[in-house]
């Protein structure tokens, strides 16, 4: 259950697959991918950390040690050193709560709300075959970002007594990818792979505002439902490197940019101090922004033959999501430039350190720390993105293996994040924003 060592290439010759043995492992896999994956926590559309019993111990440090099957996601040249056929299932269910302001017409007509805390039951699923001594594929289907920010029953009546609307304000974004790779050994230290993925993007969002009609002061909430796209031309890239003795080692993986336009339905009602609550006529509307590049670069070194150190710097082209791209209509009103929504994203860092020890029998013991550069500035807050403010994340994590084909790994993770910020654009000023998450990560993994 400790993180891979590798094996020799007279020791890979000497294994066979039988082929009723890769059946089962696609059976298994056909029924791990029925179950429902869902959305993550994020920071932009990414947590620092999204699935895996086993690499979310070591704060998700993952790109050069990788192996075997979730390879295919942490470092695609990994998938070379899977010793035999193998399928792995991860479930993290995500507990997360946002806090923010809410927009309105008049800074003295503000407020913050804190939002309810949601369960988004992430999880991966991954299979890997080896054809050769040098060459194996795998296949997977995971979560690879979202945002769960879910503020239900939103009160106005403190600044407007006569709002009895209570509206919903939420983003609710799940992004899957399905993946199949490859992965060649070059050299009995040097391993590349590369992965094709069809990226999927699913969301509803509701925004809830108070503005001036004519002096009028209305509260207008507006859906956005059904939104959805699936892209095929995502690709990831990685190589990994192991010095002759397997003292230390490092790998990178490169993924290219996404980009998506999501269509859907939208509807909406809104009410004035006189009236009532009324319907708005609905319509359609399309969504474009990207899912952007991405390049990791992680090192591992042991200490010890039981002790292995881990880093890894992730950075994230976050700066290319300029806008949310709205066009379409709600009823007779255009959304093309009205329904924009200003993101002018940051580039995002990641920094990741992890352990593990291994040295009580079939027993590892793992532990991670990943420090987040914000990707929202403080002066595009908005209480559904990402928290203006910097991300900490802490994981514990402990693996063992049972028998010679199954293993087993759990990881306990709490992260946070907390920044002031405003949005001109929606009169808010500046004001306290924060996010936290407690997950439980747990995984399964059987050689066959």
């Amino acid at each position: 259950s400790g993180l891979p060592g590798h094996i020799s290439l007279k020791e890979k010759r000497s294994m066979k697959i039988p082929h009723t043995r890769a059946s089962r492992m696609l059976v298994l896999l056909a029924v791990a991918l029925a179950l429902p994956a869902a959305e993550a926590w994020s920071a932009g559309y990414e947590k620092a950390t999204t699935w895996s019993g086993r690499y979310v111990g070591i704060g998700g440090a993952a790109a050069s040690i990788a192996s075997g099957s979730e390879a295919i996601y942490f470092n695609p040249a990994g998938l070379a050193g899977t010793e035999r056929a193998e399928a792995s299932l991860n479930l993290s269910p995500t507990f997360a709560q946002l806090e923010g302001k809410m927009p309105s017409y008049s800074p003295n007509a503000q407020f913050s709300v804190e939002g309810n805390r949601k369960m988004a039951p992430v999880a991966g699923t991954t299979a890997a075959y080896p054809v050769s001594d040098r060459f194996s594929v795998g296949l997977g289907f995971y979560v690879v970002g979202g945002m769960k920010a879910f503020y239900e029953d939103v009160s106005f009546q403190a600044i407007a007594p006569w709002a009895t609307l209570t509206p919903t304000v939420k983003a609710d974004l799940e992004i899957t990818e399905f993946a199949l790779g490859t992965a060649y050994q070059l050299t009995p230290r040097w391993k590349i792979g590369a992965a094709w993925r069809v990226v999927d993007v699913n969301t509803d969002f509701s925004t809830a505002k108070m503005s001036l009609t004519n002096g009028v002061p209305v509260l207008r909430n507006i859906h956005f439902e059904g939104m959805s796209d699936t892209r095929y031309d995502g690709v990831r890239l990685g190589v990994q490197y192991q010095a002759p003795d397997d003292r230390w080692g490092f790998g990178a993986v490169w993924r290219n940019e996404v980009a998506f336009e999501a269509r859907g339905k939208t509807s909406g009602v809104f009410q004035a101090p006189v009236g009532g609550i009324q319907t708005l006529p609905g319509g359609t509307a399309s969504i474009k922004n990207v899912l952007p590049q991405q390049f990791s670069l992680g090192f591992y070194y042991r200490e010890t033959p039981e002790l292995t150190l881990l880093a890894e710097y992730s950075w994230t082209e976050y700066s290319a999501n300029r806008v949310l791209d709205v066009t379409g209509n709600l009823g007779p009103t255009s959304l093309d430039t009205s329904g924009d929504i200003t993101q002018n994203w940051c580039n995002v860092s990641n920094i990741r350190l992890g352990a593990e020890y291994t040295g009580f029998g079939p027993w590892a013991l793992r532990a991670g720390y990943v420090y987040t550069t914000r990707a929202t500035p403080s002066d595009q807050a908005r209480a559904t993105f990402s928290v203006p403010g910097h991300g900490h994340t802490f994981t514990l994590g402990v693996g063992r293996s049972l028998r010679e084909r199954v293993e087993i790994n759990a990881a306990l993770e709490y992260s946070f994040a907390s920044g002031r910020g405003s949005n001109a654009a929606d009169g808010i000023t500046e004001g306290s924003f924060r996010s936290d998450a407690v997950v439980l990560h747990t995984g399964a993994m059987y050689r066959f």
